[in-house]
């Protein structure tokens, strides 16, 4: 088994994220642009405490809209030969690489958490 680099697991899953770092783009965007016509809603981007607020509620509802597009595998797909595997490994025989390892059962991490969002 290969392992990837701390960098290189990071920067696949920051990847992997691309559809919600967009969306959340999109959605600030807009919603900065037409703070002032939002009422309530618009006064959340007065202070930086309620865009963060706002900005982390987003990101796992995005996550979850997006949940097949972002996670590469299904959460409940077992390969046997990942079981507890590090974070990184790549396995040989069919290329799988585990971004954020796997559990006792030989699923992926990621994946799981990904799915979890719904």
């Amino acid at each position: 088994m290969e392992a990837l680099s701390t960098t290189a697991i990071w920067a696949e899953a920051f990847v992997r994220f691309t559809p919600v770092w967009l969306g959340m783009a999109v959605v600030f965007a807009l919603s900065i642009f037409f703070k002032r016509k939002l009422s309530l809603y618009g006064r959340l981007f007065d202070s930086p405490v309620g865009m963060l607020g706002f900005g982390i509620i987003l990101f796992w509802v995005l996550t979850a809209f997006l949940a097949s597009r972002i996670a590469p595998y299904s959460a409940v797909d077992q390969v046997l030969s990942m079981k507890n595997a590090l974070p990184g490994k790549i396995e040989s025989e069919f290329g799988i690489s585990y971004i954020f390892g796997g559990d006792n059962l030989g699923r992926d991490v990621f994946s799981r958490m990904v799915w979890g969002s719904q």
